[in-house]
């Protein structure tokens, strides 16, 4: 097997502890340890790129599966309790500020904690994440997602509604993931291989 020159140079570096009689040397020298250290420091160097855009890829993942989790959800609660459901910025208008699925019991198509149930909230990992889509309607002036009581999507006018969202890293290399809603409700995640990839299309559902 092919041995990496700083590999062979550590080797040397003990290898010389070693004297002619026999005896080890205790210790090294100064020289040797910051040599040593050098040699840590560019192995260290060298692997934080593809550590950090691990990190963001999990990170990625862990975001886009619990918002369609959350959608999921939301879908099964307007069944379950034969109204609508929604999902919608914590806030009510910026994605940043998280999200909240819930119940909409009165039907108005906006979150009231002492009339609605939650069903689900989360919120992007940090300040490098954002999420984008299709989900703002003309009219309506601040972005959600509906099911109706059999888990179509919807829009507030009573149209029926195809979506996607797209979650985005910034920082470093750009990576995106998008979560796509049919017309039916079906949801499902996906990851764009290339910016034509039709399995993957920043429109429809």
């Amino acid at each position: 097997m092919h041995r990496h020159p700083t590999g062979k140079l550590l080797v040397n570096a003990v290898a010389r502890k070693v004297q002619r009689g026999g005896k080890v040397q205790r210790g090294f020298t100064l020289v040797e340890l910051m040599t040593a250290l050098a040699v840590l420091v560019v192995l260290l160097s060298l692997a934080a790129p593809d550590f950090g855009r691990l990190l963001r890829d999990s990170k990625l993942s862990t975001v886009t599966n619990g918002l369609a989790a959350a959608i999921g959800a939301a879908r099964t609660e307007a069944g379950k309790r034969a109204t609508w459901a929604m999902l919608q910025p914590a806030d009510g208008t910026d994605w940043s500020s998280g999200w909240i699925a819930f119940a909409d019991t009165n039907m108005d198509g906006r979150y009231d904690q002492n009339l609605d149930v939650l069903v689900a909230k989360g919120q992007l990992p940090d300040a490098s994440f954002a999420l984008a889509g299709d989900l703002a309607e003309n009219g309506a002036g601040r972005p959600y997602l509906m099911f109706d009581a059999l888990g179509y999507s919807r829009t507030l006018d009573g149209g029926f509604r195809t979506s996607t969202i797209e979650v985005q890293s910034k920082a470093g290399t750009p990576l995106k993931a998008r979560i796509k809603v049919s017309a039916t409700g079906r949801v499902r995640a996906c990851r764009p291989t290339s910016p034509s990839d039709p399995a993957c299309s920043p429109e429809g559902g």
